[in-house]
């Protein structure tokens, strides 16, 4: 595979294990060894997957904590910003 090899199996992993909703450790751990292993030597192609990855997992993640928080003052009768 050469070039293309390089990052690839972590990548693929990392992003099955998000899909599975798998223990995020492992997740981000996954996708930032690809992300390594192909700034090596590797293609920017699997780079990019793997720091989209990244993205998507941080993005799921600050959205469910921000709405989290928010349910919890609501529940405590809190006033949070941002919305309504």
């Amino acid at each position: 595979m050469g070039r293309y090899g390089k990052g690839l199996v972590k990548a693929a992993l990392g992003e099955s294990y998000y899909e599975k909703g798998r223990d995020s450790y492992q997740v981000i751990t996954l996708l930032t060894r690809a992300q390594m292993e192909t700034e090596r030597g590797g293609v920017q192609e699997i780079a990019f997957a793997a720091v989209g990855g990244l993205l998507g997992f941080l993005a799921a993640a600050l959205f469910y904590a921000y709405h989290a928080r928010r349910r919890n003052a609501r529940y405590n009768g809190v006033a949070v910003g941002g919305g309504k």
